[in-house]
């Protein structure tokens, strides 16, 4: 069927393919070499959406619609426009990861992780 009608929401963050409709961000489908796979999921355990977990993420590649991560979690290092988007327009998806892309970038505000209240806490202390 048409893929347009199934949502792409990312696991880390609020963004999905309906909130970002021409923000220039794209959704990409977990790897499925097995490798790149894994590398992906250590990167995001830490800063997966609640109720979110690797083992329910993995779950979620394995089905046909799969896992997504926006491109908002990727350095410009690895994550480029897509020059096809010019011409065809909302058909392609704004961005395109390189082979050996890895998520690396997870905004703190985002991720609220134990790590951050446990600094707010110390920092509290006069």
């Amino acid at each position: 069927g048409c893929r347009c009608s199934t949502m792409s929401v990312c696991v880390v963050c609020t963004n999905s393919s309906y909130n970002c409709k021409g923000k220039g961000i794209s959704f990409h489908r977990f790897p499925k070499n097995e490798d790149r796979l894994y590398a992906w999921l250590v990167a995001v355990k830490s800063h997966l959406r609640p109720p979110r977990t690797v083992d329910s993420v993995q779950e979620e590649i394995s089905k046909p619609h799969g896992a997504y991560i926006c491109s908002e979690h990727f350095s410009p290092t690895c994550c480029f426009d897509n020059p096809k988007a010019k011409y065809l327009g909302y058909k392609c998806p704004p961005k395109v990861l390189s082979e050996d892309a890895i998520p690396t970038i997870f905004g703190g505000e985002k991720s609220r992780g134990s790590s951050d209240s446990q600094r707010g806490k110390r920092a509290r202390k006069q």
